[in-house]
């Protein structure tokens, strides 16, 4: 699954939908469900997390940046960790985990130009699975001052 943050005019609350699932598109652009039940163009912003120089994986640059703050703490404090997504069916589908410490060679790739803004909670929720012996791993994002989620994020990869 590959999830979007997506705003409209009508609901200015940022909300995150799986595009993959609907299996529309058109083009460059994937055709989503609205919350409300329609159909809709959005526009997704990627960006790549590239491990060691090969190992890439596509994610939506609002998750990347919680990803990237997450990481970067766990690796201040000098603690390696094992961090797992899925891979996306156009590149044979599964899941790859990469062993993440201090030597690593991490690039934070981001294709949109603005900072978004911190969710604390999933800030939170995002180091908590990155302590559990199943390591970091993406998890929907709660709301702000929420309880964390338990549910697994699925992020597909590009190569």
């Amino acid at each position: 699954m590959l999830y979007a943050l997506t705003v409209s005019e009508t609901d200015p609350q940022p909300s995150y939908i799986d595009i993959w699932e609907t299996g529309h598109t058109t083009g460059d652009h994937p055709i989503a469900p609205h919350h409300t039940g329609s159909w809709r163009k959005e526009e997704i912003i990627l960006g790549k997390l590239i491990y060691e120089g090969s190992v890439k994986a596509e994610i939506e640059d609002r998750a990347l940046t919680h990803l990237q703050l997450v990481i970067t703490a766990k690796l201040r404090r000098g603690e390696p960790f094992a961090f797992t997504w899925r891979e996306d069916m156009s590149v044979g589908g599964g899941r790859t985990t990469v062993w993440v410490h201090a030597g690593s060679s991490l690039v934070f790739k981001y294709s949109g130009s603005r900072q978004p803004s911190i969710n604390r909670a999933w800030i939170e929720a995002l180091a908590f699975t990155a302590s559990a012996p199943s390591g970091l791993y993406l998890v929907h994002e709660p709301a702000e001052g929420g309880a964390p989620p338990a549910e697994r994020l699925d992020v597909p990869a590009h190569a």
